[in-house]
């Protein structure tokens, strides 16, 4: 890799709200995977996973940077490995996936997406991507949403996009 790039890409994770995670691999995740899961990103950090999910390959337009918000945070990490509930039993413990499911759809403090952009040669144009019905009703409404508004001061486009 070029050592400019690997500068850049370890800019966008010095900050004090990321965690890293490695996974030891099972049935579709690679032995070795490590994401970096930024808890409250801003949008500039949601800019640089996207940056990310691009210069990787993958395409930020394709839902690999994904979140989800449980209570008062919103977690947010690129990977085309990963689902939300690997992440989710990472940071938050083990969850069965009967009871992962009854929490995505009946809990009413958990939505997830993914944060998304059609356009790489518009880094500052992404909007949010909702899994949930309920999705719309918790970005409009909850506060870890609202520091991420475009750079005109209006709330992102929100749109269903189930990864």
């Amino acid at each position: 890799m070029h050592p400019q790039r690997t500068l850049i890409e370890a800019a966008e994770f010095i900050v004090e709200n990321v965690k890293k995670i490695s996974f030891l691999g099972h049935d579709y995740i690679p032995d070795g995977t490590d994401i970096h899961v930024v808890r409250s990103p801003s949008p500039d950090q949601i800019k640089g996973l996207c940056n990310n999910a691009d210069r990787k390959g993958h395409g930020a337009e394709s839902g690999e940077v994904r979140w989800f918000v449980k209570g008062k945070d919103l977690h947010a990490w690129q990977s085309p490995h990963t689902v939300h509930h690997d992440v989710y039993n990472e940071i938050h413990g083990e969850i069965r996936g009967n009871e992962y499911s009854k929490m995505e759809h009946k809990d009413d403090t958990f939505a997830s997406g993914s944060f998304i952009r059609n356009n790489p040669d518009k880094p500052d144009h992404w909007h949010i991507g909702h899994r949930q019905d309920k999705g719309p009703d918790m970005i409009k409404n909850h506060p870890a949403f609202d520091n991420l508004r475009d750079h005109e001061g209006k709330p992102r486009k929100v749109e269903r996009f189930d990864t």
